[in-house]
């Protein structure tokens, strides 16, 4: 594993995990004091409505961005002289797409599920972050730049002034609804700020920027998987929190809402190293199948290992992580965060596994996965959620998170190169020899 931290392509990428760690550090502690007094102020039911709202946006934002953030990134990579055509063209694409997502959003709680009238207007608040996270096609570029400084700046100033407005909402006693437009407000700090500073700090014009038909149905046909992929993927986060607001109520929304928020406290530090090293191990397949694997299973081990040592923490204070900070009143959500600290391997795992996908171009097979995976957990949480309440959400969760996690790696022979890479991070016996050489070679 020194031997990942010692490579050339590491030290280049640091500076810019830096910024990343830097940035994501600040916004869990951020993300996790407000959201406690925010918590702790809209009560169980309450905190349980706006996340109930927030479900809905994000299982459709996949739509509205078309899934082409990874897409771009590559070929920025690959193509740098095509940046004005691919970044043109992804802006139209995504905010055509962000209007119909938008729609649909709008039609099925209206005309389908009947939401009450609460629950409308705030999915309606929330759900307007569509339309202006489909223009935000700058992040992407930052990410294969690898000029990642900026876009942590933009997202630090946007933290911010949502932070402070939400304190500032809290003090006034505002109402639910005051507190869902905040979400949209973040969104439009980063793209005002990302714009900013490509126009002054990279020299560049979106006025340059242009539409080709041809990249246009390349996008199309190499997106839709991923649109699919994105939209099952946030089905299978979501799914739960929505179904137990149908089926149990709000305020076990709110409880079950407080025990992801912990569980998922520390997916920031996965999120960091595969988003930064995706470009590297892009590179690493050009260099050869020997370097690319290798890359591949340095990063698997590092992962796997960071999961482990969270979720061995989380599931020992679960107790105290709940009722010390969100108070007594969300005791309930213990429980369910024992079973979803284990959540995070898996999680760990499937950021680099479906990365590896896009190297490849089997990206569709992650879309398989998650149709799989979706199935299995509205069919669990049926079962679970009337017998074992929250916690049967949690256990759902777990056991679609393995499945999406395993399907396409067993079942499919072209992906069974990283089903093995991935094993391979549980040897403890080959990590152990990995280390004592490299111990021995810093020796000599």
């Amino acid at each position: 594993m020194r031997a990942l931290f010692k490579s050339e392509y590491f030290l280049n990428y640091f500076y810019s995990i830096s910024w990343q760690f830097f940035e994501k550090i600040l916004t869990l502690i951020s993300n996790m004091l407000i959201g406690i007094l925010l918590a702790r102020y809209l009560k169980p039911e309450g905190y349980g409505a706006l996340n109930y709202a927030v479900g809905w946006m994000l299982i459709f934002l996949p739509i509205a961005n078309f899934g082409l953030n990874r897409i771009i990134v590559r070929e920025l990579v690959n193509d740098p002289e095509k940046e004005d055509v691919y970044l043109g063209t992804a802006l139209a694409l995504s905010l055509g797409n962000a209007v119909l997502a938008f729609g649909l959003v709008m039609f099925l709680i209206h005309l389908v599920l009947d939401e009450d009238p609460v629950s409308k207007l705030l999915i309606f608040i929330v759900s307007t972050n569509l339309i202006l996270q489909s223009t935000n096609v700058f992040e992407p570029y930052y990410y294969a730049k690898v000029r990642l400084k900026f876009l942590s700046i933009a997202k630090i100033i946007a933290l911010i002034l949502s932070g402070s407005t939400k304190i500032a909402l809290i003090i006034m006693e505002m109402p639910l609804e005051y507190f869902a437009i905040t979400f949209s407000l973040e969104t439009l700090v980063i793209i005002t700020t990302l714009f900013s500073f490509y126009r002054s700090k990279e020299g560049k014009s979106v006025s340059n920027w242009k539409f080709d038909l041809k990249v246009a149905l390349n996008y199309l046909k190499e997106g839709w998987p991923l649109i699919l992929a994105g939209a099952f993927s946030t089905l299978n986060l979501r799914v739960d929190q929505l179904m137990i607001k149908k089926l149990l109520g709000k305020a076990d929304t709110g409880y079950y809402s407080a025990a992801v928020k912990i569980s998922e406290a520390y997916i920031f530090i996965g999120i960091i190293l595969t988003e930064t090293l995706f470009p590297a191990i892009i590179n690493g397949k050009k260099l050869g199948q020997q370097i690319y694997h290798q890359r591949i299973q340095q990063l698997y081990d590092l992962l796997v290992w960071t999961a482990l040592f969270f979720n061995v923490s989380i599931f020992i204070f679960a107790e105290y992580l709940i009722v010390l900070p969100f108070g007594e009143a969300y005791a309930p959500a213990v429980a369910p965060l024992r079973f979803l600290s284990f959540a995070g391997l898996f999680t760990f795992m499937a950021l680099l596994s479906h990365k590896i996908l896009i190297v490849e171009k089997l990206q569709h097979l992650v879309t398989v996965s998650y149709l799989v995976g979706s199935i299995f957990n509205i069919v669990f949480n049926f079962l679970l959620l009337p017998v074992l309440g929250i916690s049967g959400a949690a256990i759902s969760s777990i056991a679609t998170y393995a499945i999406v996690l395993f399907y396409y790696n067993i079942v499919f022979k072209s992906c069974r190169f990283n089903l093995i890479l991935m094993l391979n991070s549980f040897n403890i016996v080959r990590i152990s020899k990995t280390l004592i050489r490299s111990i021995r070679k810093d020796k000599h």
